[in-house]
């Protein structure tokens, strides 16, 4: 088991400059906001999809959209579900002065300045207070790693805060916003949160082409603002992006990084570029297989090589039973899973995401090196 604190993630993550896409979602969510504010009633929404397909661009989107309307809108982190003063914080940090009126009767004037009552703990519908007061959206990307938390305290007092927000009566309205892996639903319904209604689940696959079209002529014509026709750019760029946004960005970042304001296009540069953006993909997924051993990248592609490019997780850990120990096979399939290496769809089927991601697998370490010792029994991570 990883340690919560010891989790990073090196990826680039953050919101899209330029957005274009995910029309049915941004729907749903504005749909969302309405219902639960006309009704006075509080839901959830799920965004689940591998590590690059824009979770946190589209969760940026809906925040904006969330604020435009005139929510309350806070970002949580695991801290903040098990420690009311860090609640209290976060859900005041933005705010002007306001009442609220606690489930005691008491009247309090809480002001953007740090303070934290002395005995929150001991007043532990306070925060609820503050949602009840206006509009909210709690929003926690990441969400996955809530079963990185090791302590059973911890994990006692997170169960605890779902079912006191989760069920929350507001007249307002109250949405939880969730992003996080294909594991993230099941994760969450280890504390409590097993139910999302209908729309409420949108996992995310690549972008939509003319969205990737759009995104990369804004770069081009709004961001370097070339005078040159951004057309042949385009579709050179599309060929190697997959309509995955972690792809589009890299190849941005190579465009913003290549040419000057108001340069023209030529095919000198595009060699650049592309050459560039290439070298960005392939750092991606090396980052992806950080912690992995060179021995067990081996075993997991050729267990890939064995089977269809869609498959079952059974199947999968089967293959790698063949050089590891039933448990050992699991682990090591769990722990590609908890990187995005293999992403799980709403069916329940197992697949390498980007098919480039699994052509740079099988290309990197298909062949074993006569070299390299015989694998391990165990799972040799680094």
């Amino acid at each position: 088991m990883i340690d919560f604190e010891d989790y990073r993630e090196s990826i680039e993550r953050g919101p899209a400059k330029y957005f274009h896409g995910r029309h049915q979602e941004l729907k749903a969510f504005k749909g969302l906001l309405h219902e639960t504010s006309q009704k006075g009633i509080g839901s959830s929404l799920l965004i689940q999809g591998p590590p690059g397909v824009g979770k946190t661009a589209l969760i940026e989107e809906h925040k904006k959209e969330a604020s435009l309307q005139g929510w309350q809108v806070v970002d949580l982190t695991i801290p903040s579900l098990y420690d009311p003063k860090e609640l209290f914080r976060r859900l005041t940090k933005n705010q002007k002065a306001h009442d609220v009126q606690t489930t005691f009767g008491v009247d309090l004037k809480i002001f953007n300045v740090g303070f934290v009552p002395k005995h929150i703990e001991e007043t532990p519908y306070l925060n609820e207070a503050i949602i009840r007061s206006q509009p909210t959206c709690l929003v926690l990307d990441e969400a996955q790693t809530l079963e990185l938390i090791l302590s059973e305290n911890h994990r006692d007092k997170v169960a605890d805060f779902f079912r006191t927000y989760h069920n929350v009566l507001s007249e307002k309205g109250f949405v939880f916003l969730f992003g996080g892996l294909s594991t993230t639903k099941d994760v969450l319904r280890q504390f409590g949160i097993s139910r999302f209604n209908t729309n409420c689940i949108h996992y995310l696959e690549p972008i939509e082409r003319d969205a990737e079209r759009s995104i990369i002529d804004d770069w081009l014509t709004k961001e370097i603002k070339t005078p040159s026709d951004t057309t042949s750019w385009i579709d050179q760029i599309t060929q190697r992006t997959d309509r995955w946004p972690r792809h589009i960005q890299s190849y941005s970042n190579a465009i913003c990084d290549f040419l000057e304001p108001k340069e023209s296009l030529t095919h000198h540069t595009l060699k650049q570029v592309l050459a560039y953006g290439d070298d960005l993909k392939l750092q991606y997924y090396e980052q992806r297989c950080d912690g992995i051993s060179y021995q067990n990248r081996q075993l997991i592609t050729s267990a890939m090589e064995s089977l269809p490019p869609c498959f079952d997780q059974e199947d999968f850990i089967s293959c790698l039973s063949k050089r590891l120990s039933k448990e050992d096979a699991r682990m090591l399939y769990e722990t590609i899973l908890s990187k995005g290496i293999i992403h799980i769809d709403q069916r329940g089927i197992s697949s390498v995401p980007i098919p480039s991601f699994r052509s740079f697998l099988i290309e990197e370490y298909g062949q074993e090196d006569p070299k390299t010792p015989p694998f391990s029994s165990g799972l040799a991570l680094e």
